[in-house]
């Protein structure tokens, strides 16, 4: 594994208001993926990868709440297995740790695979930035990403519900942390000279 980055992937997918319709399953469409290197604290490019359903529908509400259109998967989106190849080849994410706002993204992709009988395609480890958000605040409460931000005294950029945005604004969150870890090493290694 290495240790000087870590992916924040942000994933969307099929959904529905209420439960899928019958032999309709929730899978991924959409990948944003963000490579932030922790020891100089910088955040990569990204990008989105599209992918499309094999066992679902884009439903009118799904296409209200993340702006993605059966059109533009059938346009731009791939199959599942090569978005994996992306994801392991260009960002060699088996070698790297994921972290993501909660644990859906984490969850999603071993439905994934077991959906498209494929690997894991990340490291084992994975790191719930909404949990350790929390912990960071010293709150109880587990905050949405757009709520994280607020409180921090941030904007959201770009578009919610866009996988790319969103991994963007939660490798901003993830880097402040890593901001005021580092803080407090220097503090204690001035306080031990």
């Amino acid at each position: 594994m290495k240790a000087n980055k870590i992916l924040v992937i942000d994933v969307e997918a099929t959904c529905w208001e209420g439960f899928p319709p019958k032999d309709e399953v929730q899978e991924i469409i959409e990948i944003g993926v963000i490579q932030v290197d922790i020891i100089n604290m910088e955040i990569g490019k990204g990008e989105s990868i599209y992918v499309r359903p094999n066992n679902s529908t884009v439903s009118t509400f799904c296409t209200e709440l993340t702006g993605i259109t059966l059109k533009k998967l059938q346009q731009e989106g791939i199959d599942y297995k090569d978005a994996v190849r992306i994801l392991t080849e260009k960002y060699d994410s088996r070698n790297c740790p994921m972290a993501s706002w909660g644990d859906f993204d984490k969850n999603m992709f071993w439905r994934g695979a077991d959906l498209y009988d494929c690997d894991y395609p990340f490291h084992i480890s994975h790191f719930n930035i909404k949990y350790a958000f929390s912990m960071w605040q010293r709150v109880t409460k587990l905050y949405g990403l757009k709520g994280a931000l607020k409180r921090m005294n941030l904007e959201f950029k770009g578009t919610p519900h866009c996988g790319h945005d969103d991994a963007y604004n939660t490798a901003v969150i993830f880097i402040e942390m890593l901001k005021s870890f580092d803080k407090i090493q220097n503090m204690v290694r001035r306080t031990h000279v």
